[in-house]
C-alpha cells in the first residue's frame, strides 16, 4: 500500500472521490502507475456523467436544453480525453505493460477487448520500472 499523500506511487484501495481528484491532479502524467481502483473509479465517474447528460438530452430533445447538452457532451469528452488516456497508460504500467499497449485499442472489434483485459490485470512488481523519476 502506498502513501495516499504522494502522487508518485499508486494508491491501492483508493476511495471514489480521491480517485477522481487524483486523476485531475495527475492530468497529463503518462509516467508512473495507477491502481485498478484509481482507473475503474474514474471510468465509473465518466460513465455516470455521460449517462446523466444523455438522459437530460433525451428529456429536453428538440428544446433549448437538448441543444445545450448536445454542446456540453462533446466538450466534456474533449475535456476528459487526456486524463482518461493518462490514467489508462498508468494502469497498464501498474499491470506491467508498456503504455503503448493502449494503441491496440485502435484495432477494430478485438483491440478494445484486448485493452479491456489488460486494464483488468493484477498489479505486478515489475510495473515499478515505470514509476515517476523523483
Amino acid at each position: 500500500m502506498s502513501d495516499p499523500g504522494t502522487l508518485v506511487l499508486p494508491w491501492y484501495g483508493i476511495p471514489f472521490q480521491d480517485a477522481v481528484r487524483r486523476v485531475f491532479q495527475k492530468f497529463a502524467r503518462f509516467d508512473g502507475r495507477a491502481s485498478r481502483g484509481e482507473y475503474w473509479w474514474w471510468a465509473l465517474a465518466n460513465v455516470v456523467v455521460v449517462v446523466v447528460l444523455e438522459a437530460i438530452a433525451m428529456a429536453g430533445r428538440g428544446g433549448a436544453l437538448g441543444f445545450l447538452i448536445s454542446i456540453v457532451l462533446p466538450v466534456y469528452g474533449l475535456a476528459v480525453l487526456v486524463p482518461s488516456l493518462a490514467v489508462a497508460v498508468r494502469r497498464l504500467h501498474d499491470a506491467g505493460y508498456s503504455g503503448l499497449m493502449i494503441l491496440i485499442g485502435l484495432v477494430p472489434v478485438i483491440g478494445g477487448l484486448v485493452v479491456l483485459v489488460l486494464l483488468c490485470m493484477d498489479s505486478k512488481p515489475e510495473g515499478a520500472r515505470f514509476d515517476q523519476r523523483r
